[in-house]
């Protein structure tokens, strides 16, 4: 892929004269190393039905189910066909 029109980053004054550095970590998965797919990331919300849409359900639930429905769709299909970040994205590849 290349990218076209892409603008440098507009860097804040004085950037650099304060604080401290730090050790970040971070997971990641370099893109490239997959060839001809396509990943596809979703925005989704797991409600209890009839309950009020400020009462959320526990993260600790909400993996137990998808992981239930992935479970239930790799039987089906044969492979894995989805990633759930436990909170709110799901996402899923084409090859």
């Amino acid at each position: 892929m290349i990218l076209t029109n892409v603008q440098p980053f507009v860097m804040r004054p004085d950037v650099g004269s304060t604080g401290k550095k730090c050790r970040l970590i971070s997971n990641h998965y370099r893109l490239s190393d997959i060839p001809d797919t396509k990943i596809y990331q979703y925005a989704i919300d797991i409600v209890i039905e009839g309950a009020p849409a400020r009462l959320r359900i526990p993260t600790k639930l909400a993996r137990e189910l998808m992981s239930a429905v992935q479970v239930q769709l790799l039987l089906k299909a044969g492979k894995d066909t989805f990633v759930y970040d436990g909170h709110f994205q799901v996402f899923e590849s084409s090859h």
